[in-house]
């Protein structure tokens, strides 16, 4: 008998820590699982990422901008602005990314840790 094989369609986990009222860039490199991998083109995929208190929680706590400037050899940066990380609660939170194009997929998952800032 043939085994099927399988993949999961799991997010990756990643846990992030910041620092509340900082800016903040999370470089994401995406490739084709192969051995060796090879960068993939992700110029045409639609990316959303955000943050919430708790994953079914309708309120939306930061939206990352995503700079699609290196798109084409596989790496998306996500950016938050001190201005809006300035009013993150501390304590953990949680945060994915997910594509919209072309198909709906989670890619990235995990907790937010965020830091209250010491200096202001």
């Amino acid at each position: 008998m043939t085994q099927i094989p399988t993949a999961s369609y799991r997010p990756t986990r990643v846990d992030l820590k910041m620092y509340r009222g900082d800016d903040y860039k999370i470089p994401l490199a995406f490739d084709d699982g192969a051995t060796p991998p090879a960068t993939i083109d992700v110029s045409t995929w639609n990316f959303s990422a955000q943050v919430r208190n708790r994953p079914n929680d309708e309120e939306v706590l930061l939206s990352f901008t995503v700079d699609m400037t290196s798109a084409v050899s596989g790496t998306i940066v996500l950016t938050a602005d001190k201005s809006l990380t300035a009013t993150l609660p501390a304590g953990p939170l949680h945060w994915d990314v997910q594509r919209a194009l072309p198909s709906q997929r989670t890619l990235v998952a995990g907790q937010f840790f965020v830091q209250a800032d010491v200096t202001r």
